[in-house]
């Protein structure tokens, strides 16, 4: 299991899980008309700051869809957006006031909170490699003559 780089920031990190979840969805775009209810679901509760809900509603896509990467690299923004809600990332005075974004300190995230990010995007990324495997495998198994 390839382990998620430490020496990856906390920003590079979060382009690369937004640039994932906005590619996603035209990926798919020919396979699934929409998300899953549960994925909705679990956004809008993120959206709503309610993030234990989010992550009991990613966790419960994931038993239901261990399959599909989704239910993990969702769950990881969960973690992500959570952390910057903590960190007070998400609020917009921090935007609008440059003296508050130029004095701001040092923010220090949760080193729990980043090791169960690196988790469920480690699990969603090596989804998709093992799935195809076990198809190709399956499929070679069922052609031979």
């Amino acid at each position: 299991m390839k382990a998620f780089p430490q020496t990856l920031t906390w920003s590079s990190a979060s382009a690369a899980l937004l640039a994932f979840l906005c590619m996603t969805p035209m990926s798919y775009a020919g396979e699934v008309a929409a998300s899953p209810p549960h994925v909705n679901r679990g956004f809008l509760q993120m959206y709503s700051l309610d993030f234990d809900g989010a992550h009991a509603t990613f966790v419960a896509y994931q038993r239901e869809h261990p399959d599909d990467p989704m239910g993990y690299v969702s769950n990881a923004a969960a973690y992500l957006f959570s952390e910057f809600n903590r960190l007070h990332v998400l609020e917009s005075d921090l935007f609008t006031d440059d003296r508050k974004f130029d004095n701001r300190g040092k923010l220090t995230p949760d080193p729990a909170v980043k090791r169960e990010f690196g988790n469920e995007l480690n699990k969603g990324t090596e989804l998709p490699t093992s799935s195809w495997r076990r198809i190709h495998r399956t499929r070679e198994h069922c052609c031979r003559w």
